[in-house]
């Protein structure tokens, strides 16, 4: 019996660069494709290039590598891009932390320790040799 739709061999994972040819095989435009509008025009190029649907095995395999190649470019895409991150609020967040901090390090020192800062303080300890 033929293979099921949806089960084929493991094709390799391509690395390389789409093709101009590749986005006319999957009808997308380059400019505006989404991950979610490439695995939707692969699933309905799948129905129509598998070979239990009347396609051939190598109309097959030039849609499924033409999709590993518009897929790896995405993720490319993805991985270069600059996190999102609120700089200035987060800065601001960071300096009520430390303000916060300076505060409660000020009220945990217990006043009858010498305050290093200040010389006179220094001048009540005694020190044993």
């Amino acid at each position: 019996m033929g293979e099921r739709l949806g089960q084929h061999e493991e094709y390799p994972k391509v690395i390389e660069a789409p093709r101009e040819g590749d986005w006319l095989v999957l009808g997308l435009d380059k400019k505006t494709v989404t991950p979610a509008n490439l695995r939707a025009a692969y699933r309905k190029a799948v129905l129509k290039t598998h070979k239990d649907a009347g396609g051939s095995d190598e109309t097959f395999r030039a849609m499924h590598e033409a999709y590993e190649r518009i897929k790896g470019e995405l993720d490319r895409r993805e991985s270069n891009k600059a996190p999102e991150v609120d700089i200035v609020g987060k800065t601001a967040e960071l300096y009520k932390e430390a303000m916060e901090r300076g505060k409660r390090n000020a009220e945990a020192v217990p006043e009858n320790e010498p305050d290093p800062d200040d010389p006179d303080s220094l001048i009540d300890i005694n020190i044993e040799r």
